[in-house]
């Protein structure tokens, strides 16, 4: 089986920050870190729920959260992205100059706006070169927000390598971003 390289934290620091035209840090969370802040999903609807998912964390703590997922031309994945709703709201909004504001309402929502989900959306396109490897093609397949009840939220992605971390589009804010790669 192939593969695929995850970017480490200054290549997308310096992607972000060429793409969006504003600084960006982006840095590693360590394991003490991540056991506090786990990638989750709670959207306006599933609030009232009370879901509790494999971390033992209820899914109404975690922000909304969503994948985008990289495919090799036979259709296998190759890698995915999970970005919390901070992170997707701020690189979305920073992609096409927002109002930070903007950004700040659909965190209050809980969900992205048209708009920002379309940025969203170019900014994960934007990083499909970072899972390359010479001689095999990689192509965005989806976009979406992810279930609370989806492994690759909680931890368990399929085997491959993985890269959690912590993402601040200056003024935008922060955010956490998961990378997975086959």
């Amino acid at each position: 089986m192939e593969r695929f390289r995850l970017p480490n934290a200054a290549v997308l620091a310096r992607l972000f920050t060429d793409m969006l035209d504003c600084p960006v840090t982006v840095k590693r969370m360590g394991e003490a870190a991540l056991r506090g802040k786990r990638l989750g999903v709670g959207s306006a609807e599933r609030k009232a729920q009370d879901s509790t998912p494999s971390s033992g964390t209820p899914a109404s703590a975690f922000p909304n959260t969503w994948g985008a997922a990289y495919v090799v031309p036979d259709g296998r994945l190759a890698a995915l992205c999970i970005f919390d709703l901070a992170a997707a709201a701020g690189l979305g909004g920073a992609l096409s100059m927002m109002p930070p504001e903007s950004t700040e309402l659909s965190l209050r929502n809980a969900e992205l706006d048209e708009l920002l989900e379309e940025n969203f959306r170019e900014v994960c396109n934007m990083l499909t070169p970072l899972f390359a490897r010479p001689g095999i093609a990689i192509s965005l397949k989806d976009v979406r927000p992810l279930p609370a009840a989806s492994p690759w939220i909680h931890g368990s992605p399929p085997s491959g390598q993985r890269l959690d971390l912590e993402v601040t589009v200056e003024g935008y804010g922060q955010g956490s971003l998961g990378l997975w790669a086959a």
